[in-house]
């Protein structure tokens, strides 16, 4: 995001700031499918080959903990894991 003549950037950084440190976080009711969807969107954004840095690392951070929830069989795991390779491959 630049920092246009509007201080725009830094608005949202310093009201992005006293949000957080004000509201102790959002909490998600999801469906499981709608789970698994997230996850393997977060799972896509991740594989960007020119996406790196802190919103990634979160973003990864959320996906995993997803997985971790919703990989309740052998199928559903080895699916959830694949999806983490580009090519869609077991990863072996």
């Amino acid at each position: 995001m630049a920092n246009g003549p509007d201080g725009l950037e830094q608005q949202f950084i310093d009201e992005l700031r006293r949000a957080a440190a004000s509201n102790p976080g959002v909490t998600l009711l999801l469906g499981f499918a709608e789970a698994w969807c997230l996850m393997a969107a977060l799972q896509l954004a991740c594989r960007h080959p020119h996406w790196s840095g802190p919103s990634r690392s979160v973003a990864e951070q959320i996906a995993r903990s997803l997985q971790g929830r919703l990989a309740v069989t052998p199928a559903l795991a080895a699916v959830a894991e694949r999806g983490w390779n580009s090519d869609g491959s077991k990863g072996d």
